[in-house]
C-alpha cells in the first residue's frame, strides 16, 4: 500500500488558517456530524425519455484542488467552510504543496493547482476535503494498514525501470479508473446513456468505461482493466458498483492524497445530476483488508463551456530523469564499452529528403541537419 499516506497531511489546513507556528494546538473537539448532501434534482435538471436525469449533452469538469482527507494529527478542520476561510485555506494549502520536492516530476502541476477554482463546491457549500464519512474526515485504517501507510512512499524510492513506478504516475490510469478521484487538474468527463449501458469518457488519458445495466457481475476469472462494473438506477441517482480490480492498480488517488483499493474491494459510485449545471459525484470504498469501516467521499462536477478533446500522454518527458535516480546513477558509474556498436538495421524506408522548410533553410530528414538549398 505504498503511497497510502496522504501528502496533504504535510501541508495541513491548520496552517491554512494562518495560525502562528508557535501557537498552542487547539483543544480536541468532536467532529460535527455529517449532514448528507441533498441529491434531489431541481426543476432545471434535463430528463431522458425514460424519465431519469439526462447525463448526456454536457462536458462535466472537476477543477479544484483539495486534500483527500483531514490531517492525521490534531483536530480535523470543519468540513464546511465560509468562502473567506476557504480562500485563505486553499491559498495556503497550494502555497505549501508546490514546495514539495516530488512536484518536480510534473512541471505543469504547480500551474494547474494555482489555476484551480479553490476547494470543492458541493451544492453551494465549500468543502475543506473530499472525505465526508467518517465524520472526523480520516480514512478508518486498520492497525496493519496504518503501519504500512507510514512506510516510505513509492514516490520516494529509486526506480531502475518505468515498470517499477505506479501506473498512475506513468499516466496509464488517469481520469476514469474507479473511483474517479483525480483532483489536481481540470478533468473533464462526458456520458452516453442508453437503456442497456452507460459510457463514461474521461478526457485525461482519453479513457472510456462501458458499463452494462446488470444485476450480476461477470466471472471472477475475467479481470477488466478498470474493474468489473455494473450499473443500476436508484431513483434519480446512477449507481455504479465495481469489483475485481487489478492488483497493479492497488494505489489510487492523485497528488493531494492516495489510498488503497485491493483486488477484492468494492467501490460504489453515485452520479446525480441535481441541476442544469451541477452533477454530484460520490464514492464509497469497502475494503476490510485496509479499512475498519467503509468511507465516503464526494465532490461536484460542473458543466463546462467546451467539448472534450483527445488528450494523448506526452512521451519522453523530463519527469523520468527524476523518477529513475537509481538508473541514472548506475548508468553514470558504468564504464563505457570501447567495442564498436553494430550497425542498426533499417526497419522502414527512409523519410523524404525534404520534410520542413524555414526561411533560407531546407531540412534533410536523412541527415537531421540543414541541407543545401540548391539540392
Amino acid at each position: 500500500m505504498h503511497g497510502l499516506s496522504c501528502l496533504a497531511a504535510a501541508f495541513t489546513l491548520a496552517a491554512a488558517t494562518a495560525i502562528a507556528a508557535d501557537a498552542p494546538a487547539p483543544p480536541a473537539r468532536p467532529a460535527p456530524a455529517y449532514v448528507p448532501t441533498s441529491l434531489k434534482p431541481d426543476r432545471s435538471t434535463p430528463r431522458a425519455p425514460d424519465g431519469h436525469p439526462d447525463l448526456q449533452g454536457a462536458v462535466w469538469e472537476a477543477n479544484f484542488f483539495a486534500p483527500l482527507q483531514a490531517p492525521k494529527k490534531g483536530p480535523a478542520p470543519d468540513l464546511i467552510l465560509s468562502e473567506a476561510a476557504a480562500k485563505t485555506g486553499h491559498d495556503a494549502f497550494v502555497g505549501g504543496f508546490i514546495k514539495a520536492p516530488f512536484l518536480a516530476l510534473d512541471p505543469e502541476a504547480a500551474d494547474l493547482m494555482r489555476a484551480s477554482r479553490g476547494f470543492p463546491l458541493v451544492r453551494g457549500r465549500r468543502h475543506s476535503r473530499l472525505l465526508v464519512l467518517p465524520a472526523d474526515g480520516r480514512m478508518p485504517l486498520t492497525p496493519a494498514a496504518l503501519k504500512e501507510s507510514e512506510a516510505p512512499s513509492s514516490r520516494d524510492r529509486e526506480s531502475d525501470n518505468p515498470e517499477n513506478r505506479s501506473t498512475m504516475e506513468r499516466c496509464l490510469n488517469l481520469g476514469a479508473t474507479p473511483p474517479m478521484a483525480m483532483m489536481s487538474a481540470i478533468d473533464p468527463w462526458e456520458f452516453i446513456q442508453t437503456a442497456d449501458h452507460i459510457v463514461i469518457h474521461a478526457e485525461s488519458g482519453d479513457e472510456v468505461r462501458i458499463i452494462p445495466f446488470a444485476k450480476v457481475h461477470g466471472p471472477a476469472a475475467a479481470h477488466p482493466a478498470m474493474g468489473d462494473s455494473i450499473a443500476r438506477w436508484e431513483g434519480d441517482t446512477l449507481v455504479v458498483e465495481t469489483v475485481n480490480f487489478l492488483p497493479r492498480d492497488r494505489t489510487r488517488g492523485s497528488l493531494s492524497g492516495s489510498f488503497a483499493v485491493n483486488p477484492d474491494a468494492k467501490v460504489t459510485e453515485r452520479f446525480t445530476r441535481v441541476s442544469q449545471d451541477e452533477l454530484v459525484y460520490q464514492f464509497t470504498v469497502e475494503d476490510p483488508k485496509v479499512y475498519a469501516a467503509p468511507w465516503l467521499a464526494e465532490f461536484s462536477l460542473y458543466r463546462a463551456p467546451y467539448v472534450c478533446s483527445r488528450a494523448p500522454v506526452t512521451r519522453g518527458t523530463t519527469a523520468w530523469r527524476t523518477s529513475w535516480p537509481g538508473r541514472a546513477r548506475k548508468t553514470a558509474s558504468r564504464p563505457r564499452s570501447r567495442r564498436p556498436r553494430p550497425a542498426r538495421r533499417r526497419q522502414s524506408p527512409p523519410p523524404p529528403a525534404r520534410i520542413h522548410e524555414t526561411p533560407g533553410q531546407v531540412f534533410d530528414a536523412r541527415r537531421h541537419g540543414p541541407a543545401d538549398p540548391a539540392r
